[in-house]
């Protein structure tokens, strides 16, 4: 179809209120984990291209989509906001 786009992401989330330390940490070994080689090839193989970031790179991200981020959010009830300090 000219002009479309199909986009899939995966990400992790974590309760409210989770202590910012626990994100930061949660977030470097994820980010570590999509750095290994096995991973990196088994993503690979089923069409992923890895990313990883920050919280606040994905929120962004999310922020900015023009489509999937405006009707994605309220329909699962993400919250936007920076995580908990």
């Amino acid at each position: 179809v000219p002009g479309y786009e199909g986009i899939t992401w995966t990400a992790v989330g974590a309760p409210a209120r989770t202590p910012r330390a626990a994100i930061e940490r949660l977030n470097r070994e994820f980010n570590a984990a999509l750095q290994l080689p096995d991973i990196r090839e088994r993503l690979a193989f089923g069409g992923s291209v890895v990313i990883g970031g920050t919280p606040e790179q994905f929120r962004d991200y999310l922020k900015a989509e023009p489509i999937q981020g405006r009707n994605a959010v309220p329909r699962i009830r993400l919250a936007l906001a920076s995580p908990a300090a």
